[in-house]
């Protein structure tokens, strides 16, 4: 009797054993799923014509992977549409080390719509981005062209080889004001913007 109930000893704790190791590859597996949503590895800051860095357009907002040092935050934004239409969209901005990188905003599908750029960390693979000056522009890509629309009141510089919109401050236009009600769409002259001209943001769409 004595035997059996040794015997009975022994496999309950097996069963325990067996139990904690279950336990622990669960957690192992949950622990992995973890990593795969803040992953330690950095990714690469590069603009490029759909994407900067691990963010493309028309990806799934909720399905962008960050890293241990990055974090998403959220807020609805109320705007007013060309024709006085109010709507609302929720703004998603992306801070890693508590610097705010980009900001971007989906679409009624909560895809990735317009991502917009804030952080000189990010680069094109030439080296352009955020803080880069216009003729530093110019000199990468001699191809540019500067656009102005009074439509959205913004001016940018362009070029063919990365297919996003350079922002830079109509506020350094010196040229007439006249020029810039040519169309709604119009193009201007290197010579009539400021020396010290910067990309202050980059868009991405």
């Amino acid at each position: 009797m004595k035997r059996i109930a040794f015997i009975l000893v022994i496999a309950s704790a097996g069963l325990l054993v067996k139990c904690g190791t279950n336990d622990n590859n669960s957690d192992k597996k949950n622990s992995d799923s973890t990593k795969n949503q803040n992953s330690k590895v950095e990714v690469p800051k590069i603009i490029e014509s759909k994407s900067i860095g691990q963010i493309k357009i028309g990806q799934d907002i909720d399905k962008i992977i960050t890293t241990t040092s990055q974090k998403f935050t959220n807020k609805i934004v109320t705007n007013t549409g060309e024709e006085g239409d109010v709507y609302e969209e929720t703004v998603f901005t992306l801070f890693e080390s508590n610097e705010e990188m980009l900001q971007l905003t989906g679409d009624t599908e909560k895809n990735v719509d317009v991502i917009t750029v804030f952080s000189n960390k990010y680069k094109t693979k030439n080296g352009i981005g955020v803080g880069s000056s216009i003729d530093e522009f110019i000199k990468t890509y001699p191809d540019y062209k500067i656009y102005y629309s009074y439509i959205s009141g913004f001016s940018w510089l362009e070029t063919k080889i990365v297919d996003v919109q350079f922002m830079i401050d109509i506020k350094n236009f010196t040229g007439k004001e006249d020029d810039l009600m040519q169309g709604d769409l119009v193009e201007l002259k290197r010579e009539n913007f400021k020396k010290d001209t910067k990309i202050f943001k980059v868009r991405i769409f």
